[in-house]
């Protein structure tokens, strides 16, 4: 029976301290108790010390009256006298014995009888009054846990000087002991009290203080309820969970919930943004898959469109050399001559277009950006476009500019040019072509206006598609290609400028682009323009210079030969690079530019064959790489600033411009 108790106040000790308001309640009130009995204890032995403090101050207090009174009728020996001194001092509540002895020890008078004492006391009073009478003072013993006495010497102060005996012996100034014995009961019967007053103010205490954590627990225990609810909701993907705030006294709780709700709510924002990105990769994936699908299409379009564009002029082309061959008249034959000219011309451009697409988009084309004035590009768009304009009857109005920009000259060129050409093209006899540069904040906007045709706003986006051309179904090759603004498009990306179109079906339209703002001093704009200059006489370039020609092709290497020595260079041309390598060893034959095919037969690539001429020479030389790869991770990824890498076929204009590209970066 007792151990199923024991097991019962075991379970339910565990069902209390697995509560949390009880573990804080305990936790709680055990300190209160603790320090409750702890000064509990401490106020009792104050109140003992003080009680008894008192009442040995009373026991002296009535002890030294006692001896006053005393001393006279010791003197006179009237017992009577002091029997009622005791009888009087008896009569207190505390004072249980009270007596007065003889300078020998001898009871003069006792409220109490000696045999009335027990042994041990009447031995305990003999004991104290010898010591007291040795030595002279006033005693204070504790005859037992209930019993206090005080012994204090009788002092004769009336005795005179002709009282003393005539033998010559002096008296002794003591002449009796009073003796009083105070009982400690009423001691304990005030601590008794004081201890229940204490319980009463601690129980009071306590019951407030366990009022307080208990309403403080239970507000914990709900608080923590809450929270651990909520957070279990939020843990089972219930991400709507609120918390309300301000209805807890306890301030932590507050910021907890304020906390959590920012959590539930961080949670809920990136549920649904991470929802919306699954969504949007679905998307995404969707047109990756339009895309592609488009891009198929449009590569297909691409193919289609290009293999008829290159069938014709090599259609034309066989069919005029047949005609050459049967034709006698040498007049017709030069006519003829001319056709195949023009269709051979046309066969290159073409070429040269899909080749700058296939390079641009596969990364072939370097960027080399300078500070530089745009009147030299202005210069050349008019000396290049003047004429054309004439033939067709229209006005080219080039307004002079001192803008200076930041960028590749060539490449930006090429997209002014693309735009001149197509305004030129597409302006009916009569019309006006303007091209002018206006500052726009921290950008030059260079505009090429004209008053043709115009383009609808549905079109203007697919006029930088390849192969596309408005009104033009029957793929007139005397309109374009179709394949300038797309290559405007991959140059716009690739410089990082903006290109904008503005038009109207039957107002013209303007192509824009805008590009950095800077500002050169006219020191540095003259040093420009007399490198420009310089640059279109190759004579003055090339003159004195000593140029190694690497190629494999014997065609292609006296072509170079011709051109170069023509341009005043001395040109040393080889085959192989292992035999250009043995070459340059001799001192006087040490080049001053490198023009190589980057595939060569042999060991050697173009790129390998300059970089060991340099580590032989123990400095760069600057080099011109010439390839028909558009596609070689080695030159696409290469970071030689001495070497630059054209693409076949090379046009003389651009050879030479290259060439006083890699020298001017020598000589600087």
């Amino acid at each position: 029976m007792n151990r199923r108790v024991l097991q019962k106040l075991r379970r339910t000790y565990e069902l209390l301290m697995s509560s949390l308001r009880w573990r804080l309640l305990s936790m709680s009130m055990l300190p209160l108790i603790v320090f409750a009995l702890i000064w509990m204890s401490y106020a009792l032995a104050q109140r003992y010390t003080d009680l008894s403090s008192q009442l040995e101050q009373r026991a002296q207090l009535l002890a030294r009256q006692m001896a006053v009174a005393s001393d006279y009728a010791i003197f006179a020996q009237n017992n009577l006298v002091l029997q009622n001194i005791t009888a009087s001092v008896v009569k207190e509540p505390e004072v249980m014995l009270a007596g007065v002895y003889d300078a020998s020890l001898q009871a003069l008078a006792s409220s109490e009888s000696e045999g009335s004492m027990s042994k041990e006391q009447g031995a305990n009073l003999s004991n104290q009054l010898r010591l007291v009478a040795n030595s002279g003072q006033p005693s204070l013993a504790i005859e037992s846990d209930r019993l206090l006495r005080y012994i204090q010497p009788i002092n004769s102060v009336g005795l005179d000087l002709e009282d003393q005996p005539k033998n010559g012996s002096k008296l002794s100034p003591i002449s009796g002991y009073a003796v009083v014995e105070v009982s400690l009961d009423t001691v304990y019967t005030e601590l008794i009290k004081f201890l229940i007053g204490v319980l009463f103010i601690l129980a009071g205490l306590l019951y407030i203080a366990w009022r307080v954590v208990n309403r403080f627990s239970s507000q914990l225990e709900r608080s923590f309820q809450l929270v651990a609810n909520a957070a279990k909701k939020i843990g089972a993907g219930d991400t709507n969970v609120r918390l309300r705030m301000g209805t807890n006294d306890i301030k932590v709780f507050d910021q907890l919930a304020r906390d959590l709700n920012l959590m539930a709510e961080r949670l809920e924002f990136s549920q649904k943004y991470l929802e919306s990105q699954v969504l949007a990769a679905t998307q995404a994936l969707r047109e990756q898959k339009d895309a592609a699908e488009m891009s198929n299409n449009a590569k297909s379009r691409f193919l289609a469109a290009a293999s008829h564009d290159l069938r014709q002029p090599i259609h034309a082309i066989s069919l005029l050399v047949s005609a050459a061959q049967f034709e006698k008249d040498p007049a017709a034959q030069s006519a003829i001559i001319g056709r195949i000219e023009n269709g051979t011309s046309a066969l290159s451009d073409l070429l040269n277009s899909l080749l700058d697409i296939s390079r641009l988009d596969g990364g072939g084309v370097q960027i080399h950006e300078e500070d530089f004035a745009l009147t030299r590009i202005m210069n050349n768009l008019q000396n290049t476009y003047q004429s054309l304009a004439e033939e067709k009857g229209l006005d080219l109005i080039i307004r002079p500019t001192k803008a200076c920009t930041h960028s590749d000259p060539m490449l930006l060129e090429r997209i002014l040019s693309n735009f001149v050409s197509n305004a030129v093209r597409y302006t009916p006899p009569g019309g006006v072509v303007y091209v002018a540069v206006r500052a726009r904040g921290p950008e030059w906007l260079v505009q090429v206006r004209d008053n043709g045709p115009g383009i609808s706003p549905e079109e203007q986006d697919n006029i930088f598609q390849e192969f596309v051309q408005l009104n033009n179904p029957q793929r007139d090759r005397s309109q374009g290609l179709g394949l300038g603004l797309a290559i405007v498009k991959r140059l716009m990306h690739l410089l990082s400028h903006r290109v904008e179109v503005r038009s109207e079906l039957g107002q013209g339209a303007t192509f824009s682009v805008y590009i950095p703002r800077i500002e050169l001093s006219d020191t540095q704009v003259q040093t420009v323009s007399d490198t420009a200059k310089a640059s279109n006489n190759p004579s003055l370039q090339l003159k004195g210079l000593r140029i190694l020609v690497v190629e494999d092709d014997e065609l292609v290497r006296q072509s170079f030969q011709g051109l170069l020595a023509m341009w005043g260079a001395h040109v040393d041309v080889f085959e192989q690079a292992e035999l250009a390598i043995a070459h340059v060893k001799t001192p006087e034959h040490r080049p001053d530019l490198i023009i190589t095919d980057h595939r060569l037969g042999g060991s050697h690539n173009g790129l390998e064959l300059s970089r060991e001429i340099a580590q032989l020479l123990s400095h760069p030389i600057p080099t011109l790489l010439i390839t028909g790869d558009t596609e070689d991770t080695s030159l696409q990824r290469h970071s030689e600033s001495h070497v630059q890498v054209l693409y076949k076929p090379v046009k003389p204009n651009v050879l030479i411009s290259t060439i006083h590209s890699l020298i001017g970066q020598t000589t600087v």
